[in-house]
């Protein structure tokens, strides 16, 4: 989140309307990312870790520990009536361990899924964009959760996935992410994150609250508790124990 307000030059021409709207784009970009904490600061990030509370739908809660490594590491541990859910990617396999359904045996998802997993990345792909090489595009502007909000189209540059970035016009923070899942039990589903109660930790700002909804109805949200960055994690943490 970040601060923007850059006076455009007025050029005329169809053929120069790309590269305007494109630089539009980087200048929203450029604002968020120096209202998180600035891109250097982030670049100094190699891993986060966060225990969390997940209410789904006031139903049942349970809490967890997310651990996040660059650029695209990821893992979940939930303790469910004395057992433990993991969601992981190593960087190349997505796998999961649910006990309630396939015992304490790992198993490996898809190899779809597991593409798809290479969007989640650390630290997050809209601030990092160029560096990766994906392609960002402003969309105009919409009101979500009453803020008016810069809406950023990001294409990842490997998986060619689209998702859409809300940045508040005012304070350059992200008010939601979209994305379009095209496998996995969300498939064909739109998802959207809406984040709130914004704090710094360690000099950055970190959304401690957040609601996920699938098709416009909120079924989830998570409320960080702890967050730790730059943690001794073992190598093998996030590697698919079956192998390769």
């Amino acid at each position: 989140m970040k601060n923007l307000v850059l006076a455009l030059s007025f050029l005329t021409g169809i053929a120069l309307a790309s590269p305007l709207n494109a630089q539009s784009a980087a200048d929203v970009v450029s604002a968020y990312s120096e209202a998180m904490g600035g891109k250097a600061n982030w670049a100094k990030m190699k891993n986060m870790k966060a225990v969390v509370n997940v209410n789904f739908g006031g139903q049942f809660e349970l809490e967890a520990v997310q651990q996040v490594e660059a650029p695209n590491k990821s893992r979940f541990d939930a303790a469910i009536q004395g057992k433990t859910i993991v969601e992981a990617f190593d960087g190349k396999t997505a796998w999961s361990i649910n006990p309630f359904e396939s015992g304490d045996k790992a198993v490996q998802k898809t190899p779809e899924e597991s593409n798809e997993s290479l969007e989640n990345e650390f630290p997050d792909a809209l601030m990092f964009y160029k560096e990766r090489g994906h392609k960002i595009e402003l969309l105009g502007q919409e009101d979500v959760e009453g803020a008016k909000c810069h809406k950023i189209k990001l294409v990842h540059a490997v998986t060619g996935g689209e998702s859409h970035h809300f940045i508040d016009v005012e304070n350059h923070a992200l008010i939601m992410t979209r994305t379009f899942p095209k496998n996995g039990q969300m498939k064909g589903a739109v998802i959207d994150n809406v984040y709130s109660d914004y704090a710094e930790q360690n000099g950055l700002m970190i959304a401690l609250s957040s609601v996920q909804k699938m098709n416009g109805e909120p079924f989830m949200t998570t409320t960080v508790k702890k967050v730790e960055f730059n943690v001794k994690i073992d190598k093998k943490f996030f590697d698919f124990p079956g192998g390769k």
